[in-house]
């Protein structure tokens, strides 16, 4: 296949300029990060929370509309055993917004959560949820492995020739075509798009090094000690975001599917993360017992439902399973049971353990992870903090 040369050139030239833009932003955010009131971690984890509406529009589009989405949208749609119909990116993704605007939004930003992981750790305390932080680091460093297959597919530019050759021969069936027997598939890849990203760490804070930040925040100021210098914390960013990168390149060598590192991305994060996200937000009894039930339920029947992409074998064959190319493939919705099953385990492990303690069914010397002593200081700890007048603007607007 030959190189399309003016269209790599096009690709360098692109890239560059984003490199140029990049540096320009980054001097010029130093001149403004001095006039924000808030500390210099909240500026660069949350932008000082004054990004306005028109800047927030463009952040927000740019936290999916990548080399992630826009690649494996198009693979998508020119593989000949998926098609249009199976790019759900785009619906996917706009539903995202939708639910994450009407039930996430307004939560995380009345009490000024820096990190996604913030509620958790003031309900669960430190050490569970470092645990949940594990799904939520595993999945961006498969996201940056996605978009540098994305990034290193871009040069491959085709001959139109070639390009000509292939739209004659798959003209007709570049829609796709949907069976009774693939809905499953469908219905939890499409189910793991739209409601896995509501449990990603950029999409609330809105820039690159999101689940780093959250990293930094856990590994430095709550295991090495209760204060950490604002320099510190910034180094610990920088550390993060480099260690981040450097695994996801290495994920990136190991698969030349964009479509399929953009999907497992979202992976621990819906079956996992999402049920713990909902929980803690809207689920007022929701304790540590419940979280961790809930998150080795979910964790358990995804790990043993296999996965092709990492190399993990099948232990649970769910019906309608195939072998393809000598692999297994799952078309039962398994990933959306892992969902239902710890988001299950998460509502009925925490009632009742809050039923026995509150009735002394269980005596409060059993309360190992201290969930019903630090109860009284947690609620206070989440009681909303008045925002400044400019914030409640941006939240009226978006």
């Amino acid at each position: 296949m030959a190189v399309n040369v003016p269209g790599l050139a096009a690709v360098v030239v692109f890239d560059i300029v984003i490199l140029v833009i990049g540096i320009w932003a980054s001097r010029k955010s130093k001149k403004v990060e001095k006039t924000c009131a808030g500390t210099k971690s909240e500026v660069a984890i949350v932008g000082g929370r004054n990004i306005n509406v028109l800047v927030g529009i463009f952040t927000m589009t740019a936290t999916w509309v990548g080399g992630g989405y826009i690649l494996g949208t198009a693979e998508a749609v020119y593989s000949p055993s998926q098609g249009l119909i199976w790019a759900m990116g785009p619906p996917a993704y706009l539903t995202n917004f939708v639910l994450g605007g009407l039930f996430f939004a307004k939560p995380m930003r009345s009490k000024r959560y820096v990190t996604m992981l913030d509620p958790f750790q003031h309900r669960y305390g430190n050490m569970l949820t470092a645990t949940l932080l594990l799904p939520a680091l595993m999945s961006d460093i498969l996201w940056v492995a996605c978009i540098l297959a994305a990034l290193v597919a871009l040069p491959a530019v085709a001959d139109v020739s070639h390009t000509i050759n292939l739209n004659q021969t798959i003209g007709t069936s570049w829609v796709g075509e949907l069976k009774l027997e693939d809905a499953g598939k469908w219905a939890d890849e499409m189910l793991l798009l739209a409601l896995g990203g509501l449990a990603y760490q950029a999409l609330y804070q809105r820039i690159l090094s999101a689940a780093s930040s959250a990293q930094a925040q856990l590994s430095l100021e709550q295991w090495l000690r209760l204060q950490a210098s604002e320099r510190e914390l910034q180094w610990v960013i920088r550390i993060s975001v480099l260690v981040v990168g450097l695994a996801g390149t290495g994920l990136a060598f190991g698969d030349d599917s964009v479509f399929g590192l953009w999907l497992v991305s979202s992976d621990l994060l819906y079956c996992v993360l999402f049920p713990q996200l909902i929980c803690v937000l809207h689920c007022g009894f929701a304790n540590s017992y419940g979280a961790f039930s809930g998150f080795t339920m979910g964790l358990l029947l995804r790990a043993l439902s296999g996965e092709p992409l990492l190399g993990i074998p099948a232990v649970i064959l769910y019906p309608g399973w195939r072998e393809v190319h000598g692999v297994i493939v799952q078309y039962f919705p398994f990933r959306t049971l892992a969902m239902l099953a710890s988001l299950t385990g998460v509502i009925a492990v925490s009632w009742l353990v809050q039923l026995g303690f509150y009735h002394k069914l269980i005596p409060q010397s059993w309360d190992l992870l201290g969930a019903f002593e630090e109860k009284t200081k947690g609620q206070e700890e989440e009681v909303p903090v008045p925002l400044e007048e400019k914030n409640n603007i941006l939240n009226t607007k978006l």
